[in-house]
Order: structure tokens, then sequence, then C-alpha cells
């Protein structure tokens, strides 16, 4: 005969390994459970109405110019080209030591989120250069992805 106490611990693991052996049916790995699945999507919310329409363009961060060294003319191009990437040029390197453009999981320590949100950051220029700043909005996609950790969905 078994002590009360111990069938309760025994039903209790049970139930703990029963719970932690759930997980999603589609067959996905749980690599990103971590992540808000509600959050801005990088291609959808980042790349394509901001980053298109304000960055990648003629004369800034295209394919016919890339200002600072930032090639932003694709999704794949921006994402590997921000995140976790120093920053080019002088003014946004401080003794020889350049500012991460994107600190995946930190949006107060990514340039980007300096530069679109400042009207003069503390390095180079604000951006989009040319024409108004960022909406609200926009700049909230931007920080709200990289606080899901930046990734390239």
């Amino acid at each position: 005969m078994q002590h009360p106490t111990a069938r309760r611990g025994l039903a209790l693991l049970f139930a703990l390994f029963a719970l932690t052996a759930c997980g999603d049916d589609d067959g996905s790995s749980g690599g990103d459970m971590g992540l808000d699945a509600g959050g801005p999507s990088f291609r959808a919310d980042v790349f394509g109405p901001i980053i298109q329409g304000s960055c990648a363009v003629s004369n800034c961060h295209g394919a016919t110019a890339t200002q600072a060294n930032l090639l932003l003319d694709t999704a794949d191009n921006a994402h590997a080209n921000l995140v976790g990437v120093a920053a080019m040029g002088g003014p946004c390197t401080e003794d020889a030591v350049a500012r991460t453009r994107v600190v995946a999981g930190d949006p107060g320590a990514s340039l980007l989120i300096e530069k679109v949100t400042q009207e003069e950051p503390e390095c180079g220029n604000r951006m989009p250069l040319v024409g108004t700043m960022l909406t609200i909005d926009q700049q909230n996609a931007i920080r709200d992805w990289i606080s899901r950790g930046a990734p390239n969905d």
C-alpha cells in the first residue's frame, strides 16, 4: 500500500510531465516560443511599409546608393545589415567602438531607434534624412519588432 503523500507526488509528477510534453501540433520547432506571435513582422510591418518606402530609396540605402555602407534594398539584405551589425562612419563610433544598428531584444541600445525617433540623434543624422520623421506607429512597429528579438520573419 502506497502512502497518500507518495501518490500525490506521483500524480504531480505525471501532471508536470504531461504539461511539458504539450506543444504545438503543427510540427514546428520550439525555437521561437519566446516571440510574441501577435507582434509586428519584419517583412510585413517593418521592411515593406517603412524601410522600402523611407530608407531603400535612391541616393539613400537602396541598390543604387548605400549611404554608411547600409544596403536595405531587399528584406534579407536589410535584416542582415541591421541586426547585430556595427554602424559605419565616424559620427556613430566612440573611441573606435561602433554603436550597433539593431540590438535584438533591446530597442534602447539600438542605434536605429535613436535615428528614427529623435530629431537630433547623438550621432549622425535622423532618419529618414529627407522628408518627415516616421510616425509614432511606424516607430512603435520598429521598437516592438526589436523587442521581440528582431526576427527575420
